[in-house]
């Protein structure tokens, strides 16, 4: 037996050969005593794309403040947010024939050797 679960936007396959086993696994996942939720990490730093739209003393000013408050390393924080979860037997969608041999031509066209012009 296969179960696809859908967690946010990523899907999952499950498979087992005791069937009571897999339902009792995903069912886990729809427990109304169980929460789950996603964790995102944000960071707190200064790159290229933001010091470009700061001025000197911007940047004086955050270096006085890492200094003081003793801040030597990147900083982080994390947040999270429920997430959406689903289930169903659809079967795994393979590759078809079709698409192998379409596969096998792009790969093909994308690995062709280049010629080189001889320098004169």
């Amino acid at each position: 037996m296969n179960i696809r679960l859908k967690i946010d936007h990523s899907e999952y396959l499950l498979t087992s050969s005791i069937n009571a086993k897999l339902i009792e696994f995903a069912g886990m996942f729809f427990d109304p005593n169980i929460k789950i939720e996603k964790i995102d990490t944000h960071y707190i730093d200064v790159d290229d794309s933001n010091t470009k739209k700061m001025s000197v003393a911007d940047l004086q000013a955050i270096k006085l403040y890492c200094q003081e408050a003793d801040i030597r390393t990147f900083q982080s924080h994390e947040t999270s947010k429920v997430i959406s979860i689903s289930m169903s037997d659809e079967p795994l969608k393979i590759k078809t024939p079709v698409q192998e041999g379409l596969e096998k031509l792009i790969t093909k066209a994308v690995n062709k050797p280049k010629l080189v012009e001889p320098s004169a």
